[in-house]
């Protein structure tokens, strides 16, 4: 599709079009549009007809005598492996996913798992392609904070504030971070991986791999886990973040903020007159499922912001440490439901279907 790119560029300058200026009319990155115009990318007839009407032409003068290319017949029991990215490039799209932090995880393991997140960001990539919405990530990834634990809360207010809730609880934050192109994905992965996180360079695109064996709970704690990574990784001009303890503690303090903001915890406390010695363990429980966290988690928050006298949080400790023995780790009551990571994609297929009118 070389001749097509070089006839969509050279309409470009004749209209004095700088490549931004056209992305921005096609609502795309100038990143993407470079890549159509190299011949890098092969667009879609619906995408080729959007760039023939922005740059004041038709689809048949646009293609002038070169034939689009038709899409192959869209074979729905194939649909869940289907390659995303550059069809011209021989180079396997799940190698483009970059893990954004270094482990010990052995390579076949983080192999296994970018298959997995490469098949269903494929998905999402298709439908989004074909409806001129970019996939590029919109939500912030690059902030000025000091790895210590003020900067780990400073660097949670700001992300959340990127993610337009302030200090309330999230209500449903894998659909707020789809609505940002954070594209959320549960795999099937060894026990001792938790989650795993990946960056597209060349789409910005980032993409957060959740163990679905995980209970809701923690598969929530896990993504916050990510984020914080993603936020170093962005911050440190994406460059693959070495993983080492004070990175991990770092994290950890971040994800507990980001779901569990001090200001939101102080603010129950004052409404109910709570104390940090007069919790009770049915107090605990029922608090913790507002922020939709780990009861285990949510008292180790409270200790640490002051809300919680060490001495309960020890009690308490001991209660969850037999519940969680006699339960196989289950969640105590009341837990939250299943998270859903599938909702935006479900509204772009319906996006495709052809309108009854």
């Amino acid at each position: 599709m070389k001749a097509i790119g070089d006839k969509i560029k050279a309409a470009r300058k004749s209209l004095k079009l700088k490549q931004s200026d056209l992305a921005k009319k096609l609502k795309m990155t100038s990143a993407q549009l470079c890549r159509i115009e190299g011949g890098k990318n092969t667009p879609s007839i619906k995408t080729l007809e959007r760039i023939a009407k922005a740059l004041g032409t038709t689809f048949a003068e646009l293609m002038g005598d070169a034939a689009p290319q038709q899409a192959m017949p869209k074979d729905s029991s194939s649909d869940s492996s289907r390659q995303y990215g550059d069809k011209n490039n021989n180079q396997p799209d799940d190698e483009r996913l970059v893990a954004i932090r270094e482990t010990g995880d052995s390579p076949e393991d983080i192999a296994t798992i970018r298959k997995q997140v490469t098949q269903y960001v494929s998905r999402y990539i298709e439908l989004e392609r074909d409806l001129g919405i970019s996939s590029a990530t919109t939500l912030p990834i690059r902030f000025s904070y000091s790895e210590d634990e003020r900067g780990a809360e400073i660097l949670a207010r700001s992300l959340r504030t990127a993610c337009d809730v302030g200090s309330a609880p999230f209500s449903d934050l894998p659909a707020i971070l789809e609505s940002k192109h954070v594209r959320i994905v549960m795999v099937n992965s060894s026990p001792n991986i938790k989650s795993r996180s990946f960056y597209d360079v060349e789409r910005h695109l980032v993409a957060i791999a959740i163990n679905k064996s995980l209970p809701p709970e923690r598969q929530l704690y896990r993504i916050a886990y990510e984020l914080g990574y993603i936020c170093i990784f962005g911050s440190t001009g994406f460059s693959t973040v070495v993983e080492h303890s004070f990175t991990h503690k770092f994290v950890r303090r971040f994800a507990s903020a980001f779901l569990m903001p001090e200001e939101a915890i102080n603010e129950i406390m004052t409404q109910l007159a709570l104390g940090p010695s007069n919790w009770t363990f049915e107090m605990l429980l029922r608090l913790k499922y507002r922020f939709g966290v780990s009861a285990e988690a949510f008292a180790h928050r409270l200790e640490k912001i002051g809300a919680l006298s060490s001495a309960l949080r020890k009690h308490f400790k001991e209660e969850l440490r037999v519940y969680y023995e006699e339960n196989n780790n289950r969640e105590p009551p009341p837990a939250i439901k299943s998270l859903n990571t599938d909702s935006m994609l479900e509204l772009l297929k319906l996006r495709t279907l052809p309108s009854v009118l």
